[in-house]
């Protein structure tokens, strides 16, 4: 209060920037229940356990910080209780710590500890199965230019006979497990899908041709439980927040490993941003956002999260029943990391439906009596999805994660193999396992970005996380129920991803991209001449924009990105008219202003609508999508003109400029020869991609 009143005096003569601050009456402390987490809350702390403390970072220098972390430790007079570890970078500081409730009452009154909680683990089950002659498939190795991707997990087996040919390095990053081998299978069976895709696809060739070199960071360990089946946990001495950054940068500051995409396959399910506004991003996923910053030509890759559903619900029949929409409640939000700004998450849809066939019954007794909620390109039923930081996508994309086949044993729910996908095993012995999860489906967009990569290995994440969603697009659902087609595509993003549809244009699907830089408060018009074929031919067509960029962020800030962009889509009008009308005003003291002038209401008639175009603006990963079809009223014509507006949000430099990438689609459902003439009548603002 004192500080609030020392800068009234200071500045009080600008005081009317603020008016709002006529309103406030007081100002208290936080309470101890504002700095509880919800695990804390619904379980208080009733013994020793790891706890993260997060401390204020904006009030405090580092040197004060460090001073407040002595503080906390001389005030800790319980002989077991302890601070183990602390991590502080430009956007948070957070301490482990070893303690009791006693203790914790003592300390968490301090008014620099910001948040209290318990550290999030993840338990991942994995099987191990089959075995198949390996003499009897043809295993080749990356070409000697390819990439790398870099996984984050329970470290890989690197003598693996499917992976030895494509390892570039491992490193161990945590103390449980001295070995960088993996001990659990999980990290062995995303290592697989990254190089190779679909396994099964790879065991019906009986050819295995990884696309790019695979580098390990192993950050968790292998533990039993009473059903002695090995789970990834992570050290509970140390801050997951600093093996993270310690593991990629060991890795991303050496060039020679040419590492272009790190691939993050866990998360922490008690973190669950569920559309609080007044909840600012988590830690783990604001550092990653960071990184992403840094490291501006490697793309990071998040898996959105498992949630079983018979954990909300009782009877595979409830399930069946609310699915879909359950996917719209805060159980099953994407989870931290996932709610990364500048990464690119994945969920999961259900491939084809098998059925497990054994010796005791056949293939059409199965059917009848299990259950299969989701059908091919439905998501799938452990997915997560949507409402991250600012409201925007999440996640993006969606790839096959599997599926989960439901039925009754003695009146409990199991789940049928034939759902789950063939993965690489961590036991040489039986080279494959079987399981499910969003984890390996972002491990398959890691696999299409690495090849992205290879074909653009100087390319920005700007450009390569571009390309990677315009090719992107929704799948044949193959339901008789209309009705879900919209629920859908709420779960799964801007859809599936599809490496030839993003390098390659066709005769009748033009890709047109600018990779380039901008200020902030202003504004760019691209305009694109069409010829009169694209809307004059008869059938179905679509205009893609896709347009992706890479702020600052701040966790401590309800507004998380320091600036946003986004698209305004016009047609028929001339470009002149556009700039006059989104001209900056000046203010009458000659100072310029920073909001830039609406459309006026005699060219609103001129400019082609959005759908969904608040919620998709929100995010640094953005894809419009207008279609066309012959029933259709108020078709354009050319030029199309794209106004490309840049508006900061808390940036103090005012000569910043925030590179970005943003491509346009043209796509006809006929096979017309809208490639060519396109080119002929574009040269100069935009660039053709061959």
């Amino acid at each position: 209060m004192d500080k609030l009143k020392e800068y009234i005096n200071l500045y009080g003569d600008n005081i009317y920037k603020y008016n709002d601050i006529n309103y406030i009456d007081s100002i208290t402390p936080i309470t101890k229940e504002e700095k509880l987490g919800n695990s804390l809350i619904e379980k208080p702390l009733d013994k020793y356990e790891y706890l993260n403390i997060e401390l204020w970072l904006d009030k405090y220098s580092k040197d004060e910080l460090e001073k407040k972390i002595e503080i906390i430790k001389s005030n800790i007079k319980d002989k077991h209780c302890r601070i183990s570890d602390s991590f502080v970078c430009k956007s948070f500081a957070l301490l482990r710590v070893y303690i009791n409730s006693f203790t914790l009452e003592q300390i968490i009154y301090y008014p620099y500890i910001a948040f209290v909680d318990r550290p999030n683990y993840s338990y991942i089950n994995m099987y191990g199965y089959n075995n198949i002659d390996i003499q009897k498939i043809d295993i080749k190795e990356p070409i000697k230019t390819s990439t790398g991707v870099l996984i984050i997990d329970s470290g890989i087996v690197s003598n693996h006979p499917l992976l030895e040919k494509c390892v570039g390095n491992t490193k161990n990053f945590q103390n449980n497990e001295k070995e960088d081998t993996d001990m659990t299978g999980h990290g062995t069976a995303v290592a697989g899908c990254v190089a190779y895709g679909d396994i099964k696809e790879c065991i019906d060739n009986n050819l295995f041709e990884p696309s790019n070199y695979i580098f390990s960071a192993k950050i968790m360990y292998a533990e039993k439980y009473s059903d002695s089946r090995p789970h990834s946990i992570y050290d509970p001495d140390k801050l997951l927040e600093h093996q993270l950054s310690d593991a990629i940068e060991s890795f991303l500051i050496n060039d020679s490993y040419n590492i272009k995409c790190v691939n993050i396959s866990f998360g922490q399910e008690n973190s669950l941003y569920c559309g609080n506004k007044k909840i600012r991003q988590f830690a783990l996923a604001a550092l990653i956002d960071e990184l992403a910053l840094k490291y501006n030509k490697t793309v990071f890759v998040i898996s959105s999260g498992n949630k079983h559903p018979k954990k909300i619900y009782n009877s595979i029949s409830d399930i069946k029943n609310n699915y879909p929409k359950y996917f719209l409640k805060s159980n099953f939000k994407v989870m931290n990391p996932a709610t990364s700004a500048l990464s690119i998450t994945v969920g999961s849809i259900s491939n084809e439906i098998t059925i497990h066939k054994d010796e005791y019954n056949n293939y059409y007794v199965a059917e009848k009596i299990k259950d299969p909620i989701a059908t091919k390109n439905h998501p799938s039923i452990f997915s997560r999805t949507g409402d991250p930081v600012n409201d925007t996508i999440k996640p993006e994309l969606v790839d096959y994660g599997g599926n989960m086949i439901l039925y009754y044993d003695n009146g409990d729910i199991r789940e049928d193999i034939g759902g789950k996908l063939i993965l690489l095993n961590n036991d040489i012995t039986r080279l494959f396992q079987y399981d499910y999860g969003t984890s390996f489906a972002a491990a398959k967009v890691s696999h299409i970005i690495g090849k992205i990569a290879n074909k653009f290995p100087n390319a920005s994440s700007n450009f390569i996380r571009n390309i990677l969603l315009s090719g992107a697009d929704y799948p044949d659902f193959y339901t008789d129920k209309k009705d879900l087609i919209d629920d859908f595509k709420k779960i799964i993003g801007y859809g599936l991803s599809n490496y030839k549809r993003s390098i390659n244009s066709y005769n009748n699907r033009v890709l047109l991209y600018d990779e380039s830089s901008i200020k902030i408060d202003n504004f760019k018009i691209y305009t694109i001449n069409l010829p009169d074929i694209f809307f004059n031919t008869k059938g179905n067509k679509k205009i893609i924009i896709t347009l992706t960029y890479n702020p600052e962020t701040k966790k401590n800030r309800l507004e998380y990105l320091s600036n946003k962009m986004k698209c305004y889509l016009y047609h028929s009008i001339y470009p002149k008219t556009i700039f006059e009308k989104k001209r900056k005003k000046e203010k009458k003291n000659g100072e310029i202003n920073n909001d830039i002038e609406e459309i006026n209401n005699d060219i609103n008639k001129y400019e082609i609508k959005i759908n969904n175009k608040t919620k998709i603006s929100n995010g640094c990963n953005q894809k419009y999508v207008i279609e066309y079809t012959d029933r259709k009223k108020n078709i354009p014509s050319s030029p199309i003109h794209i106004v490309l507006v840049n508006e900061n949000k808390w940036l103090k430099d005012i000569e910043f400029e925030q590179d970005y990438c943003i491509s346009i689609i043209f796509e006809h459902q006929e096979e017309i020869d809208l490639y060519n003439q396109i080119k002929l009548q574009n040269r100069v603002r935009t660039k053709i991609k061959y």
